[in-house]
């Protein structure tokens, strides 16, 4: 069975993040970082919190078992599914927008509807009326 350890690096390196980096996102250094995946040391939950902000599937990490949680491989691919929900509602955003939604979109993990209901929520909230969304298809 793997252990918390290795199951750390494999996050790492799915998320294509050196251990520098990585032990920067949770607050440590890179020799840190390297006991932790060595299991030579045991995280601490401010760190574990850390990188479940950046896409870490935590649940993964501590028990073995995935969380459902990593729908995306990289950012990028969130971004695609931002750009695409953002033509199919027929909206403009901006620049800073698309970026703030692709972090949401990657570290929570939403899938396309989940995306459209923030999105619609967003201009709800911003007294910003775009019409009412078509009927989704079940």
């Amino acid at each position: 069975m793997a252990s918390v350890g290795s199951r750390l690096q494999e996050e790492r390196k799915r998320l294509k993040i050196s251990q520098a980096e990585f032990g920067k996102i949770g607050g440590c250094g890179r020799t840190t970082q390297i006991r932790y995946e060595s299991d030579e040391g045991s995280p601490t939950l401010d760190y574990l919190d850390r990188i479940g902000d950046a896409g870490a599937d935590i649940i993964y990490i501590v028990s073995g078992e995935r969380s459902g949680k990593a729908r995306y491989e990289s950012p990028l691919e969130a971004m695609q599914v931002v750009i695409e929900v953002q033509e199919e509602l027929k909206l403009k955003l901006e620049a800073e927008q698309i970026r703030n939604l692709t972090g949401l979109t990657y570290s929570a993990s939403l899938d396309r509807e989940q995306l459209k209901a923030v999105v619609l929520g967003s201009y709800q909230l911003d007294g910003i009326d775009i019409g009412t969304p078509s009927e989704s298809k079940q």
